[in-house]
């Protein structure tokens, strides 16, 4: 299990990322990331980016399920930490 330092930086790396793909210059952890103006085609980018950051990729189903940064970071230290 990741410790709260660790949780906290995979967080603030997760909301460079879809600022990023959004590009955008502020996003909440808990916007959905189709209401801040994702679409499918950025969601097969953000795909991408996480696994070039993380190293492993996400399906698109479980980016549209887990749509936040917040809960997308509980998925993925779940999963993968």
């Amino acid at each position: 299990m990741p410790s709260n330092k660790e949780l906290v930086a995979i967080k603030k790396k997760l909301k460079q990322i879809w600022k990023s793909v959004l590009g955008v210059d502020e996003i909440s952890n808990s916007t959905n990331f189709f209401d801040a103006g994702g679409t499918y085609r950025l969601l097969a980018e953000l795909q991408v980016r996480v696994k070039e950051e993380f190293g492993f990729q996400p399906s698109l189903v479980e980016l549209m399920t887990y749509s936040n940064i917040n809960s997308f970071s509980d998925f993925m230290n779940g999963r993968t930490m």
